[in-house]
């Protein structure tokens, strides 16, 4: 059984997997390679060191490898998309919250 991610909080205490960390700042974040390191003085910031080679090709592929989780992550079918992201970089026993389905919920009845 997976565990439920519930909120960016929860999603910041996770683990690096082999190869992934996560950058999280309040209420979006970053899946980095493992060797990007978050910047200490900036608190609870979503900002990071990007340590990878820094050559054509590597620059082309940025997006390859850092994959931006916005503040939808958990909201609408963006947490579907977030849950198969995670799980594509590692997080294979993790599932996104969806902060919607009581709305979804509350819409089927009426």
């Amino acid at each position: 059984m997976k565990k439920v991610i519930k909120d960016w909080k929860q999603l910041a205490k996770l683990k690096p997997s082999k190869n992934y960390r996560l950058i999280i700042g309040d209420c979006c974040g970053w899946i980095v390679p493992i060797n990007d390191e978050p910047y200490p003085h900036r608190g609870n910031s979503d900002e990071f060191q990007c340590n990878c080679k820094i050559d054509s090709e590597e620059y082309i592929n940025f997006f390859d490898h850092h994959i931006y989780l916005s503040t939808h992550t958990f909201y609408k079918n963006h947490y579907k998309e977030s849950t198969k992201l995670l799980n594509k970089y590692g997080w294979k026993n993790i599932e996104i919250d969806n902060w919607d389905k009581e709305e979804e919920g509350w819409k089927k009845i009426n």
